[in-house]
């Protein structure tokens, strides 16, 4: 249920009080259409405007968008050059922000965001701490869009402050459903239903219905995601199932409160939200006809929208849901849907453009204030200089020396003050490239930490790989954030697979691999069905090979793999390995059987992978490994661990593999003290 958080924003795109009052506060969109073409310049301008902001606010974008740009177009053809400056700038700030809130419905992120700080230099030009609210407020909920949670609660922190030092308890109620968002999506339960029920009393007192209904909708996505976190942590317990149906319970009378006030008020957008919460819930209650009738009501209503970001997460929806059904054509449609809006909506590019955005806005800034200062340091010497001059006039000729001596000084003076710029200059400088530098570390550590719950999302939980393998552990530890290895855990109506694979590289380059590699054995097994492991890797290596022909370059990458795989009728189990070797244990000796001497990618011969049938008994335990824990630099003379003292170590663990996985971790960490991990680490230990 985690896309439906981000729906519940408020947008602000509100007009000063004192505007509102020339211009008639009461008046509708239909009586404005009519008179707009008899106003004066400016008060065109403004009920342009408000007719765009009406339009946008109400999901109606595409009609928003004609009355946006006439508004631009007059202020842009100077015609209100005899108008007061102050209310051009304040209707040119107004005119940005509704330009931002049209942007934002388009799932143009980058450019809402440039509108929105273009209005915010004019409102702090203004000193119009109302507009500044906004501004903050809508900045907020375009780096919700991005994911960017520590941004986005520094704006909304900002915006509450001052709406509380101006006592606008309607905008203080928006900023806080906002930031009850944010700590819903950080699994801050308590902290977000203060804040919406806090939000919801000031609406309910306001008659704000439209809002109350978002608080609603907020409150029951809470509720939600508390469902879910407590039927993860209660597995089967009774208690716990009475505690999810009870959460669920409240979840859909806050989303249908929601839904009955939206549908009344036609608010196109939010009940396009609505249909696909309440559309996922069913889903996940198992309710599947009403999920698909909810779902394909937001699909259709968020496509009339053209809200992509919508488009995106219902049609990833309806993929899982028509997956569980067993519809696997339509599934595969909805999923390529939902891949290729998500490609439109979060590229690489537009991620460049939304920094580069803000960046040059700080810059501007800065640069601006570095400006006023020394135009002050100017006119203050200017002033002083006059002093002096005035000064000198006034000297009699007798008093030619004392007027060299105070001309020495001013010129000594003048050297030392330009040697003070110069250093000054010099310092900021350094300054300024410092906080680039620090700022450029910052996002690409949070790009590769948002890169690794990528990866953990393709990595099965070891609570279910325990459903199937009771008596089983897995040492997984990663060189850096992301990593080339990584453990593949399937499960199909009759046989369970299992691996340990080891990808080209580490690091991000590894982590890219590996996906490509995990995608192509879940293809395997899912798409086509495969069970034999040699016909799996042959089929792995094929797709990931056609993977990267499409770069039109000869890429080498591929994997080293050790897979196994079960079949749960017969319990027999086979085997296939590329490169890294199969061990197990059979009574009291440690076994080998030899993988191919060839990866999971180009290599100069390709030849069919092998399968073995393994002759196991009750008790056995076999052993699945990545080079990493064999390679590892360490101990007294900085040497590799190497494989045989691995073998004895397993050897003399093997009674009860939970001891086996915390023996392994101590003496990983032991043996590699104080030097540095060379390389990623997967063992997996199974007793069959």
């Amino acid at each position: 249920m985690s896309f439906a958080i981000k729906y519940f924003l408020f947008f602000f795109a509100l007009l000063l009080g004192q505007v509102k009052h020339s211009f008639g506060e009461s008046e509708k969109t239909e009586a404005l259409l009519k008179l707009i073409e008899k106003d004066s310049k400016a008060k065109q301008v403004f009920n342009l405007n408000y007719v765009a902001w009406k339009f946008a606010i109400g999901g109606q974008v595409d009609s928003a968008m004609p009355y946006s740009e006439r508004s631009f177009a007059l202020l842009n053809a100077n015609l209100l050059k005899d108008s007061d400056p102050d209310l051009v700038l304040l209707l040119r700030s107004r005119v940005y922000n509704t330009a931002g809130v049209i942007a934002y419905q388009r799932s143009d992120f980058a450019k809402g965001l440039d509108y929105y700080l273009k209005g915010l230099q004019l409102n702090e030009k203004l000193g119009d701490k109302d507009g500044i609210s906004d501004t903050y407020n809508n900045i907020g909920i375009v780096y919700h869009a991005q994911g960017l949670i520590e941004q986005e609660l520094k704006y909304y922190f900002k915006a509450l402050k001052i709406d509380e030092a101006l006592g606008n308890k309607g905008k203080m109620a928006t900023v806080l459903g906002n930031i009850g968002v944010v700590y819903t999506s950080m699994h801050k339960h308590s902290l977000a239903l203060d804040c919406f029920f806090r939000a919801g009393n000031i609406q309910k007192a306001l008659g704000d219905s439209s809002s109350l209904a978002m608080q609603f909708a907020n409150i029951g996505s809470a509720y939600s995601e508390m469902a879910s976190l407590a039927a993860k942590e209660g597995s089967n317990k009774s208690s716990s199932k009475k505690l999810c149906d009870s959460l669920n319970e409240k979840t859909m009378v806050y989303f249908l409160k929601a839904l009955k006030i939206k549908e009344e008020l036609s608010e196109k957008d939010a009940v396009a939200v609505l249909y696909a919460n309440i559309g996922a819930i069913h889903k996940e209650q198992g309710k599947y006809p009403l999920a698909k009738e909810y779902l394909l009501k937001a699909l259709d209503l968020s496509t009339e929208i053209g809200d992509l970001y919508g488009v995106m997460e219902v049609n990833q929806n309806l993929s899982s849901l028509f997956s569980a059904t067993g519809d696997f054509q339509k599934s595969l449609e909805h999923y390529k849907k939902y891949t290729v809006a998500k490609d439109s909506l979060f590229n690489e590019e537009k991620n460049r453009e939304f920094t580069r955005h803000e960046m040059n806005f700080e810059f501007d800034k800065k640069e601006r204030a570095v400006k006023a200062e020394q135009d002050k340091k100017d006119a203050l010497a200017l002033e002083e200089k006059q002093k002096r001059e005035l000064m000198l006039y006034s000297i009699s000729a007798g008093l030619l020396l004392v007027v060299l001596l105070a001309l020495f000084v001013y010129k000594s003076y003048r050297q030392k003050q330009k040697a003070n710029v110069i250093i000054t200059g010099q310092k900021e400088e350094v300054e300024r490239k410092n906080a680039i530098i620090e700022e450029k570390h910052k996002e690409i550590t949070d790009s590769i930490s948002y890169a690794k719950r990528i990866q953990l999302a393709i990595l099965a939980k070891e609570e279910e790989i325990k459903k199937h393998f009771a008596e089983s552990f897995l040492l997984y530890k990663p060189k850096d954030i992301v990593a080339g290895d990584f453990y593949f855990f399937e499960v199909s109506q009759t046989h369970v697979f299992y691996a340990a694979a080891d990808c080209t590289g580490h690091g991000v380059p590894g982590a890219l691999v590996s996906v490509v590699c995990s995608n192509a054995l879940t293809r395997c097994v899912n798409e086509f069905g495969l069970t034999d492991p040699g016909k799996i890797l042959d089929k792995t290596r094929e797709l990931v090979l056609e993977t990267f022909k499409r770069s039109g370059q000869e890429i080498k990458d591929g994997m080293d793999i050790s897979l196994l795989v079960k079949n749960v009728k017969n319990n027999t189990y086979q085997w296939s390995g590329a490169n890294n070797p199969l061990w197990y244990l059979q009574q009291r000796q440690i076994k080998q059987i030899t993988a191919n001497k060839q990866p999971v990618g180009l290599s100069e011969v390709l030849k069919p992978f092998t399968s073995h049938d393994l002759c196991l008994n009750k008790g056995d335990i076999v052993f699945l490994f990545t080079d990493g824990f064999a390679d590892q630099f360490g101990g007294p003379k900085g040497k590799k661990f190497k494989y045989k003292p691995l073998q004895e170590l397993l050897l003399a663990n093997s009674s009860d593999l939970s001891v086996t996985h915390e023996v392994l971790n101590r003496v990983f960490s032991e043996w590699k003290g104080s030097l540095e991990q060379v390389d990623d680490v997967c063992v997996i230990g199974v007793r069959v």
